[in-house]
């Protein structure tokens, strides 16, 4: 919606629209005390796209560290031993 360019009534029509849209159904069915439950799904979705991050970065990290250790798996210079008597 904020990204659409629309005016600032055009937003508040909307959000009042869907305001009244969310009380009419919950009236029409009876469950008006449970209307907190309009707010758990974006709550879990912002919670999911949280954990993804927090994944994202652990494998991120361990990826390099990885690539650190690897770098340091041969600390000392190794020699051949072919020209060896």
């Amino acid at each position: 919606m904020h990204g659409l360019g629309w005016a600032k009534s055009t937003k508040r029509f909307v959000v009042v629209g869907f305001a009244v849209a969310v009380v009419a159904a919950y009236l029409v069915t009876g469950r008006l005390a449970q209307m907190h439950e309009v707010t758990r799904i974006p709550v879990l979705e912002y919670g999911v796209v949280a954990l993804l991050y927090l994944l994202f970065l652990a494998g991120n990290g361990a990826v390099g560290l990885a690539r650190r250790l690897r770098g340091r798996a041969f600390p000392v210079e190794v020699r051949s031993i072919e020209g060896r008597d």
